[in-house]
């Protein structure tokens, strides 16, 4: 397969060196890459914060399988734009890229999980910001909320240097960045990095690593975008690594799961939401959103139902589904289209018997999310009564700790 790498630091040569020895790797590009990159792959010459530029070099060079290495173009969602066109790529979404992006963001999901984090305020402008700082007094940290390179974070020893340090970035010296501000307290000690790959439903441990941030010996001066790193980290031992997995990484990937669907129900000013399952069909499962305007949400659930306001409703049923790479399009087994045509039958009925009117019925089409794919059958119609009632007919079960917005996603 060819590769492209996107990226130009160390860490992508690393990833180039270890992509190269794959034997599944063709043809290994590099975008824009650097000297010691271009000894093992072929640089390329692109803007890689322009989604279309990256997408038609892809399209153009038969790229089966893109990684995305800096923070900017993930913030900016080129992982997202790449995977709507089939592209297979290894790289967070941009609202899960809000982690890295966004400090204030990644304190408040802190919050949410019961994360151990610094103690910690945020600021838009910049009287309330010195008002704080003040009062806190020195030494205290003053971080730039958005992606800096590594510089927008003062470790200031003194009340000068956290006065001096919130101007600046209200000043622009961090450009957007330094938009917002957040202050920490100071915490003495080693920091270390600790990744993990995630599929939203499990953690997968893949290292650690130390870098050396200021820029003087005897940790002293500003902070840099790294002046060089080792790895494994001699700090996390197996003990800090277990709590930091039970305290932190376990928490967080429930809470943001949590706050993705509650997050979207929130964007919908819902009125009503459900676990539901059909009884005659125990593997499908109805989600129902009450909003005002009839939109789609399509997860990664086995069924889906929206409904309006006025009772207009639309819903799919996903009977068929399959874990895919790159462009493919499966042939679907007879029992597959079996299941997916008495999964259809049963939520026609529910409907007609609700007394559904203009209904249309798509005929069953492939659609790709992500990396499943489902053999989907979509509905629209109006309905007679109430959204409830429609739900108890499908009779919803009770949720996971009570719960419906968790249990929902946890699927």
């Amino acid at each position: 397969m060819n590769i492209l790498i996107l990226g130009s630091g160390g860490r992508e040569h690393s990833l180039a060196w270890a992509v190269k020895q794959n034997p599944k790797c063709d043809t290994l590009y590099c975008s824009p890459g650097n000297a010691g990159i271009s000894k093992i792959a072929q640089c390329i010459d692109l803007n890689i914060e322009n989604s279309s530029e990256i997408i038609k070099f892809c399209i153009d060079n038969d790229i089966y399988f893109v990684i995305i290495g800096p923070e900017a173009p993930l913030a900016m969602g080129i992982a997202d734009d790449l995977r709507a066109k089939n592209i297979l790529t290894f790289g967070p979404s941009a609202s899960a890229a809000k982690l890295e992006s966004s400090k204030a963001f990644t304190k408040s999901v802190c919050d949410a999980c019961n994360a151990p984090t610094a103690e910690y305020a945020r600021f838009t402008e910049l009287e309330p910001a010195l008002n704080y700082v003040n009062e806190k007094g020195a030494p205290i940290v003053v971080k730039a909320d958005g992606l800096a390179g590594g510089k927008g974070v003062i470790v200031a020893m003194t009340l000068e240097e956290a006065l001096n340090g919130l101007k600046d970035i209200f000043s622009g010296a961090f450009g957007k960045a330094g938009s917002e501000v957040v202050i920490e307290e100071f915490m003495e000690g080693e920091e270390a990095s600790f990744f993990i790959l995630s599929d939203g439903k499990n953690i997968l441990p893949i290292g650690t690593a130390q870098d050396h941030k200021r820029v003087f010996d005897g940790d002293q001066g500003p902070n840099t975008g790294g002046m060089g790193a080792y790895s494994p980290a001699p700090i996390m031992t197996d003990d800090v690594t277990a709590k930091a997995i039970s305290k932190i990484a376990d928490g967080t990937l429930e809470k943001v799961v949590v706050a993705r669907i509650k997050s979207i129900i929130s964007e919908a000013t819902p009125e009503v939401t459900f676990k539901l399952k059909c009884e005659k069909h125990p593997d499908a499962f109805v989600y129902l959103i009450d909003h005002p305007s009839c939109g789609v949400w399509c997860g990664a659930s086995p069924e889906l139902l929206i409904a309006s306001s006025d009772n207009r409703v639309e819903t799919v049923s996903l009977a068929g589904t399959r874990l895919v790479n790159g462009a493919y399009t499966p042939d679907w087994t007879t029992k597959e289209r079996h299941e997916q045509s008495q999964v259809t039958d049963y939520i026609k009925s529910v409907l007609e018997n609700h007394g559904a009117s203009e209904m249309s019925i798509e005929p069953p089409a492939d659609r790709r999310y992500g990396n499943l794919l489902h053999l989907e059958t979509r509905f629209r119609c109006s309905i007679k009564g109430d959204i409830q009632e429609l739900a108890s007919t499908l009779h919803p079960t009770p949720a996971v700790g009570g719960d419906p917005q968790t249990e929902a996603l946890a699927i």
